[in-house]
């Protein structure tokens, strides 16, 4: 494995199957699907670089399937950071943990967590050149800011970064805005108790499962509305097919 951990290899009874059930496969898959989708060259990677923190949570839940949650914690880097052998054969911090990227991804304009997030340059940070002989004009120009930029706050993307948190242990950590985020999800249900996904109005039956599933597991049940949510989920047959 990338890590240097041994894949013990997962039995199953010989009974009821033949066919062998490949543990180390499925964890090599899994364990380097990341590298695969962060290479500058992958079509797959950018055309999914949008959802990348569903695709963390999936992958998360699939190992935990298959490996203790020390040994998750090592091959996936959840909790500290991805430690790989260099050229020289010397450890090297290859990846930030999983659980600081899920933050990087929160979204404080809106209260939820985005998608993914990238690196950005502040337009409001511009320094000035003063103008010189052949340049009337002040020239403006933007200092590189390596701040994370989070994509926008959607119901999706906060369930699974909140079902990644709880892997990981880290439902109490200091950085989750839970009162935020509850607004954030209340905000989203409409007058018949039905839920948009994101401030820009799509709705779908699957948006009121993130919904309630996201205030459980901050515990914030029920909803102010919870009224609502069971008129929204009556009129489901005929409106959210």
């Amino acid at each position: 494995t990338p890590s240097g951990h041994s894949a013990p290899t997962m039995t199953t009874p010989t009974s009821t199957s033949s066919t062998p059930f490949h543990d180390a496969l499925h964890t090599t898959y899994i364990t380097t699907l990341g590298d695969k989708l962060d290479s500058p060259t992958s079509y797959e990677g950018a055309v999914t670089e949008h959802l990348r923190v569903s695709g963390v949570y999936w992958s998360l839940a699939a190992i935990s399937l298959l490996r203790s949650p020390e040994e998750v914690d090592a091959l996936m880097g959840l909790t500290r950071p991805l430690i790989r052998p260099s050229e020289s054969g010397t450890p090297k911090e290859s990846r930030p943990a999983i659980v600081d990227w899920v933050f990087d991804c929160y979204d404080p304009r809106t209260g939820g967590f985005g998608g993914n997030c990238s690196q950005r340059q502040h337009p409001q940070r511009l320094a000035r050149q003063p103008p010189t002989d052949n340049d009337q004009n002040q020239r403006q120009f933007l200092l590189n800011d390596e701040t994370p930029c989070p994509h926008d706050g959607h119901l999706l993307y906060t369930l699974s970064a909140l079902q990644i948190l709880a892997i990981a242990g880290k439902l109490n950590d200091p950085r989750l805005d839970k009162p935020a985020i509850a607004a954030f999800i209340s905000s989203l249900q409409n007058e018949d108790g039905s839920f948009s996904g994101d401030e820009w109005g799509e709705v779908d039956t699957r948006f009121s499962y993130c919904a309630l599933s996201s205030l459980a597991l901050l515990g914030c049940l029920p909803l102010p509305n919870d009224d609502k949510d069971e008129e929204g989920n009556d009129g489901c047959d005929d409106k959210h097919k």
